[in-house]
């Protein structure tokens, strides 16, 4: 039978790093003594999944490249009157959207104010459990474009698999470029791992004009 000794070494090969921190203290304390078993189990696995979830939110929130700052709460909206705060907090804490793998385009003129809101929609998703990664636009465009021309363009869109937030930064690239990103939106439509959420300066119809 196993004794307390070894439970540090047990916890260690379950990967239950946290309870291994925590075990000793909570059962040392006075509330402890007070539960039966089962509820002195079900508080350490609580404590291993709030510490999970909070490294699994911060690993979201580094892979994520979202610039700090770009917030809800630090948006202004009395400033940006062109923009509807109901539907950015809509879009923002509700995920039916990213469940249905919907894309979103933010329309606006230059200094407008859209890739501030399309930030911190991404930084609530994050907070739901989505992952999110920020591309500039441009950057994003030459990436594709780096995949074409190395003929691996297909594998390099199922690597792909998160959210995409796109800075409102225009396009200074070629047409097979652009043909590159349109397809790497339009091959999107439907998957569920990937969704778009793209700011963008001018309207789709203009950028070839």
């Amino acid at each position: 039978m196993s004794t307390c000794t070894s439970l540090p070494v047990m916890l260690k090969e379950l990967r239950l790093a946290t309870i291994g921190r925590h075990w000793a203290e909570l059962a040392s304390s006075d509330k402890a003594r007070k539960w039966s078993h089962e509820q002195f189990l079900s508080a350490l696995c609580e404590l291993e999944i709030t510490h999970r979830h909070s490294r699994r939110l911060a690993g979201y929130h580094k892979e994520s490249k979202l610039p700090a700052g770009k917030t809800l709460p630090s948006f202004d909206f009395d400033q940006d009157k062109g923009i509807n705060r109901a539907q950015i907090e809509a879009l923002s804490n509700n995920v039916d959207w990213i469940s249905q793998a919907w894309n979103l385009l933010l329309f606006g003129a230059s200094g407008l104010g859209k890739t501030h809101p399309a930030c911190a929609i991404g930084a609530r998703l994050i907070e739901q459990g989505v992952r999110v990664r920020h591309y500039p636009a441009t950057a994003l465009v030459q990436e594709l474009q780096r995949a074409r021309d190395g003929y691996c363009l297909e594998s390099h869109l199922h690597k792909l698999d998160n959210s995409s937030v796109t800075s409102s930064i225009r396009f200074d690239v070629t047409i097979q470029a652009l043909n590159s990103f349109f397809r790497c939106v339009t091959s999107t439509n439907g998957r569920k791992s990937y969704h778009p959420l793209i700011a963008l300066r001018f309207k789709i119809a203009h950028w070839c004009s």
